[in-house]
């Protein structure tokens, strides 16, 4: 639902795009303008202000200039108030019947033990809200970011091609200048394509009573906030699909894909040579096999901007862990960023554990991984009849998304632009 803050921005950028729109040609500063009216009337229209909008443009432009940033109002307008008690009702009622059914009289705010307020509040106490509402976060697999795979969106949900070739096996030879250069032609060595799906994705069913949605006036800023926490979900569901899916019914996932081509994994020796301990290649990994594996890698996709591990947590804890012979940390960090020989390491949770028989770091050029989505298939679906929605006196929203992903690469005679370890005995 849409607010009379947002009706009146929607007026003011509109009437600006307008005045654009009936020029017959744009300068370049009138073509930016123009584009970053199009974006503020997208963002106006999924729930945001302007004046969020302009403070954002004032802090990004003071950024690049080094100069400090404006600082927001926190205070609350008519607007973010009625959302902000809209989603506590959210809260407080959930899949219950809202206690103002059972009984008469009673605060709805009176803090008592078992509710979402607590502490010494009284029944008559006003009560501040903070607009931004935090969430409890957990990592998620990085193989849906673009700034590590190729991330491709679609329109439609039908089989998508990604075209690719080797011709490693084809080189330049010296001819003489009187020689017959017939029969010397030669086409691409192996060319070939991935084909790519739509495996649809859904969230579990979030239920809520029709009286918390009859009083939320407001349900147009409850939804942007549901899109938000299933977007959350669907990226630690499809993550592991990335990764480990066994391509049958479901992704091919980048492990997967490894074996399936017969790439030969670095089999791990183990830590002892770093710890003088009694680690074998069945539960730990040393300096030497994380320089194997790097170098197991063509020099020249270890240039490519998206080289990079992967591993989960706990491997990168136990990597953490491990100094040369020199005493020089294996694993370096800057910032909150982790980096082996100079290559960065990235946490993916749904990545197999050390263990014998495991398969815990991939480390390669992920620009040949293309993962795609199709846009078409994100949607947020309100049920009202389900079976035991209506006669319970709940609604339900799932938030569905279509999801697959391919490795560029299928010729094992050429250098792999991936290699990957095992843990074995």
């Amino acid at each position: 639902m849409i607010t009379p803050q947002q009706v009146k921005d929607l007026a003011y950028l509109n009437g600006q795009a307008s005045a654009l729109a009936n020029k017959p040609s744009l300068s370049k500063s009138e073509q930016r303008q123009w584009d970053l009216l199009l974006t503020q009337i997208a963002a106006v229209k999924s729930g945001a202000s302007l004046e969020e909008l302009m403070v954002e443009q004032t802090n990004d432009a003071a950024k690049r200039s080094g100069l400090p940033t404006v600082r927001k109002d926190n205070s609350l307008t008519p607007e973010r108030r009625e959302i902000a008690e809209g989603f506590l009702a959210l809260l407080k009622s959930g899949r219950e019947v809202e206690y103002r059914d059972q009984g008469v009289g009673t605060s709805v705010l009176s803090g008592e033990p078992g509710g979402v307020l607590q502490g010494n509040l009284g029944s008559f106490v006003p009560t501040g809200f903070w607009y931004q509402i935090k969430a409890a976060m957990k990592a998620a697999d990085p193989l849906l970011n673009e700034d590590v795979v190729t991330l491709v969106t679609s329109p439609k949900g039908g089989p998508f091609v990604a075209p690719y070739y080797s011709d490693i096996e084809n080189t330049a030879t010296i001819v003489g200048e009187g020689s017959d250069q017939s029969g010397n032609e030669t086409d691409l060595y192996k060319p070939a394509a991935a084909v790519l799906n739509a495996f649809s994705f859904r969230s579990p069913l979030w239920r809520v009573s029709l009286e918390s949605v009859q009083d939320v006036q407001s349900i147009g800023g409850v939804l942007p906030l549901f899109e938000q926490f299933c977007a959350d979900r669907t990226a630690r569901g499809v993550g592991k699909y990335l990764v480990t899916g066994s391509g049958s019914g479901q992704p091919l996932g980048i492990v997967t894909a490894l074996q399936a081509l017969g790439i030969n994994p670095i089999v791990a020796a183990g830590s002892s040579a770093n710890t003088g301990g009694s680690e074998t290649g069945a539960n730990s990994i040393g300096s030497i096999d994380i320089a194997k594996l790097v170098f197991a890698v063509d020099e020249k996709y270890r240039r490519s901007p998206k080289i990079a591990f992967i591993c989960n947590d706990n491997t990168r804890q136990y990597l953490a862990t491990i100094v040369t012979k020199s005493g020089l940390p294996l694993l370096n960090w800057y910032g909150g960023d982790a980096y082996m020989l100079g290559y960065p390491v990235l946490t993916s949770p749904s990545m197999p554990s050390i263990g014998n028989g495991n398969y815990p770091i991939v480390f390669g050029d992920w620009s040949y991984f293309m993962v795609r989505n199709v846009t078409s298939g994100q949607r947020v679906q309100i049920f009202k009849e389900a079976p035991g929605l209506l006669d319970k006196g709940e609604i339900g929203m799932r938030f569905y998304d279509r999801w697959d992903c391919g490795l560029l690469y299928n010729d094992t005679a050429a250098p792999s632009p991936f290699s990957f370890l095992v843990t074995h005995s």
